[in-house]
């Protein structure tokens, strides 16, 4: 085990290896060695100080996480036997991009998967969060659960190939895969039904399968298997025929204290259709589980002729921001996207003890509420950080301040940098 940590944490090298030679050399040390090359003539060190340098036995070290850092996904290409059906793969023109697309639909499943730099493990009080955009050419998804997409880990996808005939593809299976799975509705389909398990479902956690299939019974087929379905949710408005054009998309899992996990999908095409959830998966292999990949694919739909990611970005975000211990909660099962920021007033409001405020959250923005007492000093700060597109609440319990009035005001930044919003609304409590 080994670590070398710049003390301010902006260089970072670590891990765990394991020596499986049988044949090494020695089993016993007497010293320790530090070298420097010139790096081509590029070093300009003049000096390398060692201090406190110290031996001693005891247990293995602890080797410290890494600091965390947004990243958008750079390996993408086709995933499945038979899955590219004379489409091709266009990389794109910055990291974070990709197309797959044809002279002429499809004729069946085309699936393409994007991998993590490195695999994302959420936690309690930290989230894992999604977001880029969709673009249907041609067509969309018009037909039933011919659009699916998620987050999954995988040990067998394999690695990158490049062939003349299909495109960039990863040389490995799409079974054995576990993660979240989302069927959006379109037109009047309503949910996919989750063969075997006799449920239907928009969310689902497939484990230890194919990623894209709700089509089989769990465990059948000699599948160790055991999917399930978290939930489901319409579109809006009713009845929405997911066409041709520009679509948000953000995905979150949101681990639990209980273990359980709070996961979310919404799917946007302004103006015209939206799909968006937060469902609570009960179930405990996923809620503390572990990702490293996105995966999108398209059945056939008569008239589409590609599919274009744009800005796929995969971020770790705090779910919990408070010294209070204050939870922004979305509201659980919801189907509506906020079309605007708002700040909506506390309730009850007079108050003692607590009190609930209300806010909505139109796009993926970094979001701050802080609460000031009538001379404009900060009492308390609930939310610092990103937040996917939804209906929050969050509750407040001023311990220790006195009665009277304050002001409670919401700040938001647009991660794509679009816009900002602030609101000020006054409360009050009454001991």
């Amino acid at each position: 085990r080994f670590y070398l940590i710049k003390d301010d944490n902006s260089y970072w090298f670590g891990g765990t290896s394991i020596d499986t030679t049988l044949t090494r050399k020695t089993t016993k040390f007497n010293s320790v060695t530090f070298a420097m090359n010139n790096g081509n003539g590029n070093t300009k060190a003049r000096a390398m100080a060692l201090t406190d340098v110290q031996v001693d036995m005891g247990a293995p070290i602890t080797v410290p996480d890494a600091p965390w850092q947004a990243f958008y996904i750079d390996s993408w290409g086709f995933i499945g036997d038979g899955r590219i059906n004379n489409w091709k793969f266009t990389p794109g023109d910055v990291i974070g991009n990709a197309t797959i697309s044809g002279t002429t639909p499809n004729s069946r499943w085309t699936s393409i998967r994007g991998a993590f730099v490195d695999v994302v493990k959420p936690a309690v009080g930290k989230a894992l969060v999604i977001t880029g955009v969709m673009e249907f050419v041609g067509g969309g998804f018009e037909s039933p659960g011919s659009l699916r997409f998620g987050t999954f880990y995988t040990t067998s996808a394999g690695s990158l190939i490049k062939t003349s005939v299909d495109s960039t593809r990863w040389s490995g299976s799409e079974a054995y895969t576990s993660g979240y799975l989302f069927i959006p509705p379109t037109g009047t389909s309503g949910a996919a039904t989750w063969s075997g398990l006799s449920q239907q479902g928009t969310t689902g956690a497939v484990v230890n399968g194919a990623w894209l299939q709700n089509d089989y019974p769990a465990a059948a087929a000699g599948r160790l298997t055991s999917s399930y379905v978290v939930g489901q949710t319409a579109q809006t408005p009713a009845n929405a025929v997911g066409g041709a054009g520009v679509y948000n998309f953000t995905i979150t899992v949101a681990p639990r204290a209980n273990g359980t996990a709070k996961v979310g999908v919404s799917l946007v095409k302004s103006g015209g259709y939206t799909f968006s959830s937060l469902l609570v998966d009960k179930n405990s292999p996923l809620a503390t589980g572990q990702f490293n990949s996105v995966y999108f694919t398209l059945d056939h739909n008569y008239s589409t002729t590609a599919l274009k990611l744009t800005d796929v970005k995969v971020d770790l975000v705090d779910s919990v921001a408070s010294p209070l211990g204050s939870v922004a909660t979305a509201v659980e099962g919801t189907s509506d996207v906020p079309r605007e920021f708002a700040l909506l007033q506390n309730y009850p409001n007079p108050f003692n003890p607590s009190t609930t405020i209300r806010y909505d959250v139109a796009k993926v923005a970094h979001v701050t509420i802080r609460i000031y007492d009538v001379l404009g000093r900060m009492v308390a700060q609930l939310i610092d950080g990103v937040q996917a597109p939804s209906r929050y609440t969050v509750q407040w319990n001023p311990a220790g301040l006195s009665s009277g009035a304050y002001l409670y005001r919401i700040d938001t930044r647009n991660e794509d940098g679009s816009g900002t919003f602030s609101s000020v609304k006054k409360l009050l409590y009454m001991k």
